[in-house]
């Protein structure tokens, strides 16, 4: 009976590891051998050789081999049409593909297909031209540069880059005025003789078209009023497609719809008006969000739960009620955002947050923070707020222990180049400035106020775009008191997962005669790193970051930086970037012993 048991557990344990662990992206474990082998030969670019491999029948089939070489050539011929097909892609208009079947001395089949790609043709002119008809013109196509259609004369003829341009061209039409416009007629000739390639078009722009009656369906939810709020053109302007576009965003963005469609007939009224057309379907409003975090510096494990409502009184009222604790902090707050405060573009938000224990490095501190601040969004990328604030609390186990009133006058501006620069950034950069003075309300503390600029920018440095170079530079400043007078959680420290990471969390400081970090008035932090992709979703980075904490108001450019050194992986998940750094104090100080930080969390350090 033992016997059998240990067989039947052996099997089981076999099936749960054969079920759960070894499988990778759905392949079996035992998964068969390749039956031949295909090799290609006279492809030296890693692009041009994944895009054949990824249209190829010969390789989706390696599993299943014919049963003669006779056989296995013909399934490869089968695929030379496709592969000379993306060689003209790749501007190789003179390519041509032999293909070789042989037995090798294991017995197993080898395929070899040579690829004689040519030389490459160049793309010597591109013109386009309105259609012959004559038409009512609004927008003049000879303005539109080759620059910004994307075409580049005298280089490789790329057929993608020639449809990217044909669709970019009938867009600038469609944003300015002609919502019917497209190529009438396209003449691509290829001169094998010159080994060169011309492409002329013909654009048919349409009528001049303005945007008419609107008719909105579905979103029953919502009243009419903030979905007619969230349009960003008026009855009678000259048509744009790309003022459709940020009004579909718009509308996604409010959180309230799930489906948001934008149409418009195919024709113009008697008056050059196009008839447009909203269709919404409402998402769920109340939604309860629970999770769990880790981290490696200072707070350890912890857990969030948040409960929210966006749509009170069907106005796209927001209400939101969160929890918060870890190993360190507990907190709790409630938050009210009211939309279209006297405009579309303002809102106003209220908010408050009850501190019920948060023990830092330097001192533990309980109180309550309430803000009330009114948004005003200028553009996409550009948004300024201003409001009132107004904190109560008690710090304890630091060097300044009290009771603390304070009310402040928070100013807050925020640019940035794009959206990409929120989660992954590639390209561009943002800047913010924060600046807030704050009068006391008891007798402990004096008026003082915090000035702080942080921004940062991307850049790809080589064409293939693996290598991006990113840097973040912080400035603050606490002015109009003595470190002192000015409460600890107030005062600046520096070491973190984004600035100095190879000291210890806010222990970079000033210190006083017993080695304590007492916080400073001022701040310098400079980062750089370079990040690099080795797989799709897998890149590496080296940083480099220097910065210091200074007792005065303003930083002390002849003192010494501190500064760090280290490497990381990013790892490109669904969630968005798994981070994993290490780094290494290149200053040593008397508060520091550890030669090393680790840090572990979510998204890009900056």
């Amino acid at each position: 009976m033992k016997v059998k048991f240990l067989r039947i557990f052996k099997i089981f344990l076999f099936g749960a590891i054969y079920s759960f662990v070894l499988p990778i992206k759905g392949m079996p474990l035992m998964a068969k051998p390749p039956r031949y082998q295909v090799e290609f030969r006279g492809v030296d670019s890693f692009a041009q050789l994944r895009s054949l491999k990824r249209s190829s029948t010969l390789i989706r089939h390696r599993k299943n081999s014919p049963k003669s070489l006779a056989a296995l050539k013909y399934r490869a011929d089968q695929d030379v049409p496709d592969f000379i097909e993306i060689l003209h892609a790749y501007g190789y208009y003179d390519a041509c593909i032999s293909t070789r079947a042989f037995r090798q001395p294991s017995g197993k089949l080898k395929m070899v297909i040579a690829v004689n790609k040519g030389e490459p043709y160049i793309l010597h002119h591109f013109d386009y031209k309105a259609f012959d008809e004559p038409r009512e013109q609004i927008y003049d196509i000879s303005q539109i540069s080759l620059q910004r259609l994307g075409v580049r004369l005298n280089k490789k003829a790329l057929s993608t880059e020639i449809v990217d341009a044909q669709k970019q061209l009938v867009s600038i039409l469609n944003q300015n005025g002609h919502p019917f416009a497209k190529i009438e007629d396209q003449a691509i000739v290829v001169d094998q003789a010159q080994k060169t390639v011309a492409v002329d078009l013909k654009v048919d722009e349409g009528p001049v078209a303005y945007f008419g009656s609107l008719c909105i369906e579905g979103g029953a939810g919502v009243r009419r009023r903030f979905v007619k709020n969230r349009i960003d053109w008026k009855e009678g302007e000259l048509f744009s497609s790309k003022k459709i576009a940020e009004t579909e965003k718009n509308l996604y963005d409010s959180g309230l719809f799930s489906i948001v469609s934008i149409s418009h007939e195919a024709r113009v009224d008697n008056k050059n008006n196009v008839p447009m057309k909203i269709e919404l379907l409402d998402s769920k409003y109340n939604n309860l969000t629970m999770g769990g975090s880790y981290t490696t510096t200072w707070e350890g494990l912890g857990g969030a739960a948040t409960w929210q409502n966006r749509n009170i009184f069907k106005s796209g009222l927001n209400l939101k009620m969160n929890y918060a604790i870890n190993q360190k902090k507990q907190s709790a707050g409630l938050e009210f955002l009211f939309p279209d405060f006297f405009s579309a573009k303002n809102k106003l938000v209220a908010q408050s947050d009850v501190l019920i224990s948060n023990n830092m490095p330097n001192y533990r501190e309980k109180g309550v923070n309430t803000n009330v601040y009114v948004e005003r969004i200028f553009s996409r990328y550009f948004k300024v707020s201003l409001g009132g604030r107004f904190d109560q609390f008690r710090t304890t186990e630091s060097l300044r222990n009290g009771y603390f009133s304070l009310f402040g006058i928070p100013f807050f501006t925020n640019l940035q180049s794009s959206d990409k620069v929120l989660i992954n950034p590639t390209q561009g950069g943002w800047f913010s400035l924060n600046f807030t003075p704050f009068f006391s309300m008891s007798r402990d503390v004096d008026t003082f106020a915090e000035a702080k600029i942080e921004g940062s920018v991307y850049q790809y440095l080589i064409p293939s775009r693996r290598i991006i170079l990113a840097m973040n530079m912080v400035f603050g400043s606490l002015f109009g008191s003595t470190t002192f007078n000015i409460p600890p959680p107030y005062r600046f420290y520096a070491g973190s997962p984004q600035h100095l990471r190879g000291y210890p969390y806010q222990k970079i400081s000033p210190l006083n005669a017993n080695g304590q970090e007492i916080g400073g008035r001022s701040l310098f932090l400079w980062s750089i790193e370079p990040r690099v992709m080795v797989f799709k979703s897998f890149a590496v980075v080296g940083f480099f970051d220097v910065g210091n904490v200074y007792l005065g108001s303003w930083p002390r450019w002849n003192n010494a930086f501190v500064k760090s050194l280290g490497v990381g992986v990013r790892y490109f998940s669904f969630v968005g970037p798994l981070r994993l750094d290490v780094g290494f104090p290149l200053d040593r100080r008397p508060n520091i012993r550890r030669d090393y930080q680790i840090y572990f969390s979510i998204g890009q350090a900056f």
